[in-house]
C-alpha cells in the first residue's frame, strides 16, 4: 500500500494528463490495478524462491536437535503443495484488495488537481 501509495502521488501529473486527454476513471483504476498486481506476483515468486530455497537447505544439512531441550531431534521442513497454494493465492487476494485503495486515489483524481502539479 505505502508503494503504490507513493507512485499514484508521483504520477498524478500524468494520470492528470491522460484524464484531460479522455481517459476514464476505470482505466486508471485498472492501470494502477495490474502495477499493484504486478508487483505482487513478483515478490510472491521471489518469496516462494527463498522460501523454497531455505527449505531445501535444512534437508540437505539435516539439522539435528537436542531432544531433550527441543522435544523434537530433527528440523523438520517439508513442501505440500496445497498450502502454498493457498497461500499464494491468499497473497494474491490480499494485495489485490490493498491496490484497490490506491487505484481509487488515483481514479478519483481530477485533471485541474493534477495539472496544478506539473513543473
Amino acid at each position: 500500500v505505502g508503494s503504490q501509495t507513493m507512485v499514484v502521488h508521483e504520477k498524478t501529473p500524468d494520470i492528470a494528463i491522460l484524464k484531460a486527454m479522455g481517459a476514464t476513471s476505470g482505466l486508471v483504476r485498472l492501470v494502477f490495478t495490474l502495477q499493484g498486481l504486478f508487483v505482487a506476483v513478483i515478490g510472491l515468486a521471489a518469496g516462494l524462491a527463498v522460501g523454497l530455497g531455505l527449505i531445501a537447505v535444512i534437508q540437505a544439512i539435516d539439522y539435528r536437535l537436542d531432544a531433550s531441550i527441543y522435544l523434537i531431534d530433527k528440523l523438520p521442513a517439508a513442501v505440500d503443495g496445497t498450502e502454498l497454494l493457498l497461500v499464494s493465492l491468499g497473497t494474491l487476494t490480499c494485495t489485490l484488495l490493498t491496490t484497490q485503495i490506491s487505484a481509487g486515489r488515483a481514479a478519483g483524481k481530477t485533471p485541474v488537481a493534477g495539472l496544478r502539479q506539473v513543473d
